[in-house]
Formats: C-alpha cells, structure tokens, sequence
C-alpha cells in the first residue's frame, strides 16, 4: 500500500465515523457508561471536521516522506479515558507507512476495533494492522503509550530495552483574565465538562483574576451543564467529594452537580474545579512553568480560544511531543 492507499483507507474511518448506529454506541454505552451517546459523536464528530484528503496531505507534507514506509512494527498502548484516545497514534503510525499494532485499553474496546474491522473487510487490500488482546511475546520495533503512572512503570520495565513515547497523567488549565464575555464562560465550560472531565486535555484548574465573580461561572456552568447530572458514575463522585469536604469542613462553592474549590493543585477530581486567584499575569506564568511538566494545555484569549480544548488540530501532539519524529527517526 502506497500513501495515498493509506489516506483513502483514513478518509473510508472517516466515513463510517458518519455512520455510527444505535447498537454500535449501545455497545460502547455498555462496555464504558463515560461513553454515552454525546460524548462518543462529540469524538468522531471531531475526526470528521478535521480529517479530509486535504488537511490530511497538508499535515504529512511536513515531513521527511523519504523516512516513511521502513516497515516498523509500532506497538501502540491506548488510553480509554475518551471515546478513540488512541486513535491519533494509529494515525501517525499507519500513514506514515509503518505498521500499528494494537492494544486496546478494556474501556475502549469496542469502537475501534469494531469499526477498522468493518473496514477492512469491506476493502481489497492488505492492511497491515493488527489488533491485539494482551503484550505477551509481541515484537515491536517502538512502542507508544498513553496511561497512568504506575501502568507505565510496569511498560517501562517489560519492554526496558524498545524505543519508547511514554506519556504521563496531565491536566489542562484556563486562565480567566476579567474581560470574558458569557459567551466565552459558556465555551469554558466545554472546556471542563466535555467527555466528564475525563481528558488530559479538559480543564481542572481555573486561574481567576481577583474581582471576577465565582458566582458568574456558578450560574452560567449550572445553567448549560446539567445534563451531566444525568450520568450516575459522575454523580457518585460529585455526592462522594461534596461529602468528604463537608465532613472536612471545607471551604467549596456548590454547582449541584460540581464543585468549586480553592486550591492550589493543577489536577482535581472529576466534578471538581480547582481555581486560584491572581493578581497579575506575571506571577501566574511562573507558577505555570513551574508545573509545565503537569499541563497538556492552556485555554484563555492567549492561548487555545474558548470552547476549543478538546478540538485538536491533527498536528496537535499529547505532551507535545512530535509522534511522527518519533516513528521516523
């Protein structure tokens, strides 16, 4: 398969993206209760904007092509704390004329595999990738990872001698600098409740400009949000930290299906909204940089637009890290 055998087979994804059935998110409804209905279409919907033949050329022509198809086995670890998380690996491997081999994480396990085997099969040619259920014996020339701490710890040590991108917990952050319309308060609420708060790339910590009213973000968050209240795993952990910082004796503002604390972490639990005032942009930045190594990305009218967080352009990479320079090199 040439490159453009590649793309056509991407853009075909795509297109069953567009043709997502009832069963199909009843299935992924079930395996994982994050992945409702709207947070499933919010993810392929977003593939969809962005993928095309176009944007899709004009992203790999960025690149050396002369070190594209050395015949790599890639092994690539999915995260399944948002509907296809790994999904852009798969792209950066396939397109790139290499081969991905497959982890599914267990709570994304339906999507994906359920759709490329459509795919597949409904094609003539040979593709070379390969979904697995377990790392046992696999030989791989690179691995990519996404997970928690502990998980790539273990990953680290199995495979101590493979070309790793191992990618840790982050959190993203906004900064909130006074001079917000409501329009764009309502755009950072996307920002934090898309997907449950369960992406590295959703806002847990709010930098407040003092003077700005807490009680603003209360009424316009509970206002729009509500339909979280709706997914009972999240409530149990709103009812779960309501309860514990109230038998602490906490201080915290109540969105009735979220909460708002002062606090100075980046991460925060889901349903909680971490935020710290400031008086200046100056003091802020340091702190920021201080934590640099925590923060997938910054939403303000400085940095990602409002409402934007969780729409990544495809040459936008987790950490930072250029996945494509990684395979090739």
């Amino acid at each position: 398969m040439n490159l453009r055998e590649r793309i056509e087979f991407v853009i075909k994804i795509v297109e069953e993206f567009g043709e997502l059935n009832d069963e199909l998110l009843k299935l992924a409804h079930k395996n994982n209760s994050w992945f409702d209905k709207k947070s499933v279409l919010f993810s392929v919907n977003h593939w969809r904007n962005i993928l095309n033949f176009v944007s899709l050329n004009e992203w790999l022509n960025n690149y050396d092509q002369s070190k594209f198809f050395k015949q790599k086995k890639i092994l690539v670890l999915s995260a399944g704390n948002i509907p296809l998380a790994g999904f852009h690996d798969f792209l950066c491997v396939f397109l790139t004329g290499n081969s991905p081999i497959i982890k599914m994480s267990s709570n994304d396990s339906v999507l994906f595999p359920k759709i490329i085997s459509r795919c597949i099969s409904s094609s003539r040619n040979k593709f070379p990738i390969k979904l697995i259920n377990s790392v046992e014996d696999v030989l791989c020339d690179k691995l990519i990872m996404s997970g928690n701490n502990i998980s790539t710890q273990i990953v680290e040590y199995k495979f101590k001698n493979i070309s790793k991108l191992i990618r840790r917990n982050r959190n993203s952050i906004a900064i909130i600098n006074g001079n917000e319309t409501d329009n764009e308060i309502e755009n950072l609420g996307d920002d934090i409740f898309t997907y449950y708060g369960m992406g590295c790339r959703n806002v847990s910590k709010l930098y407040i400009k003092k003077g700005f009213s807490i009680n603003r973000l209360l009424k316009i968050f509970t206002k729009k949000f509500s339909y979280v209240n709706k997914n009972p795993i999240y409530m149990n952990n709103y009812n779960y930290y309501k309860a514990i910082y109230q038998l602490d004796d906490l201080k915290f503002s109540d969105g009735l299906f979220y909460i708002l604390k002062e606090e100075e972490s980046i991460g925060s639990p889901v349903s909680v909204i971490n935020y710290e005032f400031f008086d200046n942009l100056k003091e802020i930045y340091s702190d920021i940089e201080r934590h640099s190594e925590d923060i997938q990305c910054i939403v303000s009218k400085n940095h990602i637009d409002f409402g934007n967080s969780q729409k990544p352009k495809i040459s936008d990479y987790p950490d930072n890290i250029d996945t494509i320079s990684f395979i090739t090199d």
